[in-house]
């Protein structure tokens, strides 16, 4: 009978302890937080990313490494300090590209494991995924070469379903590209920002396509908050979160640059030789960090994030190419192609001015008129002018006590005897 109930005893034991791993080993270690769509369809020639925030759900801290997916790569190392700590999560940035993943998709994943001492080989035995909702579920699909039966140009390499036709192929004018499109000097469709699209190469230089749109990158012209990485337009223009806020990507952020998860200032106008080396993510024609596609050739406003092109050239945001491109109350300098207040001229009467000439505070200069026969213009006023006395010269005068027109009395001397003043019959005159 003992020896019965302790064999119950180790049973018991044995099952409580296997129902404890069991328990243990259902619990996750590290758990998935999605901060983007998950659900995408990727070109087979382009690209897309998918972001996860990974919690830390134990006290140990891991290093954790992507179980290799084909066509998925790991941007970063995730690093996990113990659970509740300040680094206790990091975030996962997958990048999906096009020509590498199966032709039929993904449909589970991403799977993350802890690293092994080398820091790259991921542990088979401790790997975890996403719950079943959260997890990838990846098309492909394939653009359709010139000459193939089309109803629409997303279904075309070149965005252009030509309608006489119905078959993908280049386009010559606008009207052969969807209503709102234009055709570029290469053939190609391109779509406007918050239009809808299939490829990168369908939108406008600097805009990417994610879930079918064309999105301008921070600091283009906008009219929606759609038509943005951002998904935020204010006055206008594309605009993320200010300096100092949480951001998963460059395009969360005013600036356009995501660093540590913390929205960075922006450093524009440094010289650079590659898009790599600029925070903005764009190196200008002119050598220079700059918003994207400024300085780049242009035919029409429309092929420029700043809706400016001026000389076959893209103009920064801010930037413009005539009056019209500023505010009523601004003018376009055509030196620096900035927008500046308009200089309102001055005029004689609100400077109190009544003769004379003096300038409108703008460059110019104004006449004020003349002042009246026997007036003078002093500092702007006309007043009456100084009298200067005559010399009996001046009168005609030989003799005599004379006016010398101011009020005074002039003596012009005697004749000389015989001669007498007025005795010629001619006042002050000697005769």
């Amino acid at each position: 009978m003992k020896k019965q109930y302790f064999i119950i005893k180790v049973f018991i034991a044995l099952w409580a302890t296997l129902a404890i791993a069991v328990a243990y080993a259902e619990k996750p270690l590290w758990t998935f937080t999605p901060l983007t769509p998950t659900q995408k369809e990727v070109l087979n020639t382009g690209t897309e990313t998918i972001i996860y925030t990974v919690t830390n759900q134990s006290t140990k801290k891991h290093q954790l490494v992507l179980k290799p997916q084909r066509g998925i790569s790991q941007a970063a190392p995730c690093f996990l300090g113990p659970k509740n700590s300040a680094n206790s999560t990091c975030t996962l940035t997958l990048k999906l590209t096009g020509n590498k993943l199966p032709i039929d998709g993904i449909s589970k994943g991403p799977i993350l494991c802890q690293a092994y001492p080398d820091g790259k080989t991921p542990n088979s035995n401790q790997c975890y995924q996403p719950s079943q909702k959260d997890s990838l579920k990846i098309t492909v699909f394939y653009l359709k070469s010139n000459g193939s039966s089309c109803t629409n140009g997303l279904e075309c390499q070149t965005n252009a379903c030509i309608p006489a036709t119905h078959t993908c192929n280049f386009c010559t004018q606008n009207n052969e590209c969807a209503p709102g499109n234009i055709c570029t000097s290469q053939g190609f469709c391109i779509t406007p920002n918050g239009g809808a699209c299939s490829t990168d190469a369908g939108c406008i230089i600097g805009s990417i396509c994610s879930s079918g749109k064309c999105l301008a990158p921070n600091g283009a012209i906008c009219s929606s908050d759609s038509a943005c990485q951002s998904s935020q337009c204010i006055s206008g223009k594309c605009r993320g979160r200010g300096n100092g806020a949480s951001c998963s990507t460059n395009a969360t952020c005013q600036s356009n640059f995501c660093s540590s998860g913390v929205c960075t200032p922006l450093s524009t106008d440094q010289p650079c030789s590659s898009n790599a080396q600029c925070q903005s993510g764009y190196c200008s024609p002119q050598g220079t960090c700059a918003i994207p596609n400024t300085g780049a050739s242009c035919t029409s406003n429309a092929f420029c994030q700043s809706n400016i092109c001026s000389g076959n050239t893209c103009l920064a945001p801010g930037s413009c190419a005539a009056d019209s491109d500023c505010p009523n109350s601004e003018h376009c300098d055509m030196t620096t192609h900035i927008c500046v207040a308009v200089c309102v001229p001055r005029t004689c009467v609100n400077q109190g001015v009544h003769c004379g000439s003096i300038g409108d505070g703008c460059g110019g200069i104004l006449n004020c008129g003349v002042c009246p026969v026997g007036q003078i213009c002093s500092a702007g006023v006309c007043g009456p002018s100084a009298c200067i006395p005559e010399t009996c010269a001046q009168l005609g005068a030989q003799c005599g006590i004379q006016t010398d027109g101011c009020g005074g009395l002039l003596d012009c001397g005697t004749c000389t005897a015989p001669q007498s003043c007025g005795g010629g019959g001619v006042a002050s005159q000697c005769g």
